[in-house]
């Protein structure tokens, strides 16, 4: 099922989403963890929703973020406005000036870029739900960017980031999961649509000159991150039913055993 709905909507529901699932990676100890201690946004996240909202919908900046005013406070004419702008910021994201200007900047990067701006044009910011049948969970994917081309969907993610290189990149990817997104995206968009759907990557450097990498998922990637599903969102179904949410030493309590690694062993052998 897709729905159109606002972002804070669509985070506030409550079907598993891949930032979540993620969290299995370590135990399921640190999964309950993370869902009874939810973490506020970091200044990163911050700039990276700023940057997905002037790329793909920059109608909506207005309404869903504040960038504060530049006054002197020390007039009345300042204290005014900043007054204003406090009263406003209840009901929205207030956003400095320097993650503004690095945000659009990266979005005019891309604007810049021929490929990156018509992977930027389709159906955005769409919610999908849908259930995982080897298990009966429900879960939600929101991709940046979708649209059909020649019978094949194309899912669009784009991604702020340090070094857009491919192999910085990909040691990111690994290391944050979007292999795993990868693949739930895909697996619930084709869901929906009942074609085959393909994935790609927009990679925005967060400096100057903000180079633009763009990275399509081959069938390996996403099938680590189709295993990774299955076994995260089995473990995930597991605790539920179990009600033991267990942490380094596995449901059954077994001691780890602490070996050296490869490259050491071999030097005693």
């Amino acid at each position: 099922m897709i729905k159109i709905e606002s972002n804070a909507k669509y985070h506030a529901s409550a079907p598993l989403s891949k930032s979540r699932l993620f969290e299995m990676r370590k135990s399921p100890q640190w999964f309950r963890y993370c869902e009874d201690h939810p973490q506020g946004q970091t200044p990163s996240m911050l700039l990276g929703s700023v940057f997905h909202t002037l790329v793909l919908e920059p109608h909506k900046f207005c309404e869903e973020y504040l960038l504060l005013p530049d006054v002197d406070r020390r007039t009345r004419e300042g204290k005014d406005i900043w007054a204003a702008a406090m009263e406003e910021a209840q009901t929205k994201t207030i956003v400095p000036q320097e993650v503004y200007d690095t945000a659009a900047a990266m979005a005019e990067a891309v604007r810049s870029n021929k490929l990156a701006a018509y992977l930027s044009k389709g159906e955005v910011e769409r919610s999908y739900y849908t259930v995982d049948k080897m298990t009966g969970i429900e879960y939600k994917v929101r991709p940046d960017c979708f649209k059909i081309i020649n019978g094949r969907g194309l899912i669009v993610d784009f991604k702020s980031t340090a070094d857009a290189s491919t192999d910085a990149f990909r040691r990111d990817a690994i290391k944050y999961g979007y292999d795993l997104q990868s693949a739930m995206y895909t697996a619930a968009v084709q869901e929906e649509h009942g074609i085959p759907c393909d994935f790609v990557f927009v990679a925005v450097e967060k400096e100057p000159p903000y180079m633009v990498n763009i990275m399509q998922c081959d069938p390996l990637w996403i099938t680590r991150g189709t295993d990774l599903f299955r076994e995260y969102i089995g473990r995930y179904k597991e605790c539920t039913e179990t009600g033991n949410w267990y942490g380094l030493n596995g449901a059954l309590d077994i001691i780890n055993n602490l070996a050296l690694p490869s490259y050491l062993a071999k030097e005693i052998e």
